[in-house]
C-alpha cells in the first residue's frame, strides 16, 4: 500500500495544487493555467524586446 504524499503545495483533499485562483479541481486549474499562459505569451510577444534575449530582457523576465 502506498503512503500519500506529504506535499505543502498541494491541497491535501483533493492532490491539486495550490494556487492563488482557489481552483481545487485538477481540469479546470489546467483549463485556467493554459489561458493565462496564452495570455502572457501574446503580451510579452507584442513588446518591442520581446526577441532581444540581452541582459536587460532577461531581467525583465524574471524581475
Amino acid at each position: 500500500m502506498t503512503k500519500p504524499i506529504d506535499d505543502p503545495y498541494l491541497d491535501p483533499q483533493t492532490g491539486v495544487l495550490k494556487n492563488r485562483a482557489g481552483i481545487t479541481d485538477a481540469a479546470t486549474l489546467k483549463q485556467h493555467e493554459a489561458m493565462w499562459a496564452s495570455a502572457g505569451s501574446v503580451r510579452w510577444a507584442s513588446r518591442p524586446e520581446a526577441n532581444s534575449y540581452d541582459l536587460d530582457h532577461l531581467q525583465k523576465i524574471h524581475a
